[in-house]
């Protein structure tokens, strides 16, 4: 029996500090970074601000997402944590909704709590 290859947590700690020398680097770049919405690179810019927060997803959403981290993390492409990868979506589901309704425009800020929902089993 051969012993087939997992993605171990010493590969996401490589590719996480890969990821911050990244941003540690100078930048030497004359032109703009894309945005991560353009195009399939997961770096983060220098220098940004990050919260943590709680968010609930359906057992199998979650599943499929770690199966991907782990199997694109072997071959060294994709994003290098469900954060990155949810990061991502949200932008680009951002992006979507404020074209579609509010002229392309970001949406303002909201300073106050944000009205209870419901919740859904399933």
């Amino acid at each position: 029996m051969t012993a087939r290859r997992r993605g171990s947590l010493a590969d996401a700690t490589k590719r996480m500090q890969k990821f911050r020398d990244d941003e540690k680097a100078p930048a030497a770049k004359a032109t703009p970074a894309p945005s991560p919405v353009d195009g399939d690179d997961y770096e983060r810019p220098a220098k940004i601000e990050r919260r943590q927060i709680t968010v609930y997803l359906r057992t199998q959403l979650y599943q499929q997402a770690r199966a991907a981290i782990v199997e694109l993390g072997k071959r060294e492409v994709g994003p290098p944590s469900i954060s990155a990868m949810l990061d991502r979506a949200l932008e680009r589901e951002l992006q979507r909704l404020a074209e579609q309704y509010n002229d392309g425009e970001p949406w303002p800020l909201h300073k106050g709590r944000l009205p209870g929902g419901t919740t859904s089993k399933g």
